[in-house]
């Protein structure tokens, strides 16, 4: 064979190999994960006697994870999950894999006798926030997964929330002062009333209770930045008469839900606004006693810290424990869709 068709040959093997490889990863790779509705919640009974579990609520998979810790909130991006400890203290911080799986320690409360490690939020899903209190006073220290530094943030008070863009936070200093503030120390004084604030999930938006025919009745919502907040509008006139405990907004950020007492009927209810017009989205009987709530992550479902469960879509209250079969005093503490491994 001459030189030249061994070379045409072997252009032609080399091709056929490269297409076969194509064909294969096109056609016989596996299926990309898809997310998955899991809700966390914690058994506890004593600070010494906490499990958390962790359910599909799809498929009613179950698993346990975190034993001994106390757990938190997945982070933005669901790349990790938070544990801490409840006992004995100094507190101790630990993350896993969103399944729960490789817990490991990032931070030890040990290490730093002076600091008094009291809650902490995610600022990335890379960095986390944590209030400290040292000589009496507050203060904002930033952990790093990727270095496991933790340090002061400098003229930093307290963190109270982190915007949805995570580039800065609500701060609150010893002299009951708002403030926006950020990472490179840009701080800006905000209005009094912005205490009652309730950030959206998806945009750097604020939601408060503003003046309505009663003293903060209606419902704003303003754009935010570091700068500080722009385009205040109303979106629903007298929206919070009779409403109680938190606000909170659906995760897709459509709709703005409140507990509220109605008089007329004498029965709490839960109410939902839509934030783009203003009008009435749900409006049905929940006879909750918590004021800590969960939107579902298919905007679908509200359940409350303990379990009891509203369906948005025919108003069926249930209690999502007994569902399950669990028999443990229990709590919830997060629902997301979560992409697991």
């Amino acid at each position: 064979m001459s030189s030249r068709n061994r070379i045409f040959v072997i252009t032609v093997v080399v091709f056929a190999l490269l297409a076969a490889g194509i064909a294969s990863y096109l056609f016989f790779r596996p299926p990309a994960t898809q997310p998955r509705s899991l809700l966390l919640y914690t058994n506890y009974q004593s600070p010494e006697t906490i499990t958390n579990w962790i359910v599909d609520t799809d498929t009613g998979e179950k698993w346990e994870v975190g034993k001994g810790l106390a757990a938190w909130h997945w982070s933005p991006s669901g790349k990790y999950l938070i544990f801490h400890t409840l006992s004995p203290l100094p507190r101790q911080i630990w993350i896993s894999n969103p399944d729960g799986s490789k817990l490991r320690q990032v931070l030890d409360g040990t290490d730093y006798p002076d600091l008094e490690i009291k809650n902490f939020d995610w600022l990335t899903g890379d960095m986390i926030l944590v209030n400290v209190v040292r000589d009496a006073q507050s203060y904002t220290y930033l952990l790093k997964l990727n270095t496991l530094t933790f340090e002061q943030i400098p003229d930093s008070g307290g963190f109270i929330k982190v915007s949805p863009s995570s580039q800065f936070w609500l701060e609150f200093s010893m002299q009951n002062k708002y403030s926006f503030f950020n990472l490179d120390g840009r701080r800006t004084p905000l209005p009094s009333y912005l205490g009652d604030y309730y950030f959206s999930p998806t945009e750097d938006k604020i939601a408060y209770s503003c003046a309505g025919e009663y003293k903060f009745s209606s419902l704003c919502i303003a754009d935010i930045n570091i700068s500080g907040i722009t385009n205040e509008r109303k979106v629903a006139e007298n929206a919070f008469l009779n409403a109680y405990g938190e606000t909170w907004w659906s995760q897709d950020g459509k709709y703005i839900g409140f507990l509220y007492y109605s008089e007329e009927n004498k029965e709490t209810r839960f109410r939902a606004i839509n934030v783009s017009s203003g009008a009435i989205a749900y409006d049905w009987i929940f006879p909750t006693k918590d004021t800590r709530n969960f939107w579902s992550p298919r905007g679908d479902k509200i359940i409350d810290w303990g379990g009891l469960l509203l369906d948005l879509r025919t108003g069926q209250v249930s209690s999502f424990f007994t569902e399950i079969g669990e028999t443990i005093p229990s709590y919830v503490v997060d629902w997301r869709m979560i992409e697991v491994p």
